[in-house]
C-alpha cells in the first residue's frame, strides 16, 4: 500500500508517542506500508521539526528530525513535483495532493481539514483521504 503521510501526522507522531500518529510512524518503521513523498514535503517536515516552539515545548531534537528524514530517504518513494495542482486554498496542501497523484498513492493520511475538503477531487484520482486511525485500521494495525 502506498500512502502520503502529511507533515502534521509525522510531527504529531514524534511529539506524542501515545497517539495514533505515533502508531503510523511505528507501522512505517516496521515497513507495513510504502510512503510516497516529495522534496517539498521532506523540506517542510524538517522546517517544522526545527521550529523553536516544537523543540522547546515538545523536546524534539535535531537527532529526532534527522532520524526521521533518514528513514524516509532510505525507504520512501520520492516523486518529483511540478506545482501543477491547484485545488486547495493552501499551496502547501496542493503539494501534498500532487505528491499523492504523482506517486500513485492509494491513501493520503492527514488531519488537515483543507485536504478533507478536496476529497471529491482526490476520489476522482482514486486517492482516499484518511485520518491516522482510519489508515491504521485500513492496513490491519487496528481491529
Amino acid at each position: 500500500m502506498n500512502a502520503v503521510i502529511d507533515t502534521n501526522v509525522w510531527v504529531s507522531g514524534l511529539i506524542n508517542r501515545n497517539g495514533m500518529p505515533a502508531r503510523v510512524l511505528d507501522a512505517y518503521r516496521d515497513l507495513r506500508f510504502t510512503v510516497v513523498t516529495s522534496e517539498p514535503l521532506l523540506e517542510e517536515l524538517m522546517q517544522v521539526l526545527r521550529r523553536p516552539k516544537i523543540v522547546r515545548k515538545y523536546g524534539v531534537t535535531d537527532e529526532d528530525a534527522q532520524a526521521l528524514q533518514e528513514l524516509l530517504r532510505r525507504h520512501a518513494v520520492v516523486v518529483p513535483i511540478h506545482h501543477t495542482v491547484c485545488v486547495c486554498r493552501d499551496p502547501d496542501d496542493n503539494v501534498v495532493i500532487e505528491t499523492a497523484e504523482r506517486g500513485n498513492a492509494q491513501f493520503l493520511v492527514s488531519g488537515d481539514a483543507d485536504l478533507w475538503e478536496a476529497e471529491d477531487y482526490l476520489r476522482d484520482q482514486r486517492i482516499q483521504v484518511l485520518n491516522p486511525k482510519e489508515f491504521l485500521d485500513k492496513i490491519g494495525i487496528l481491529g
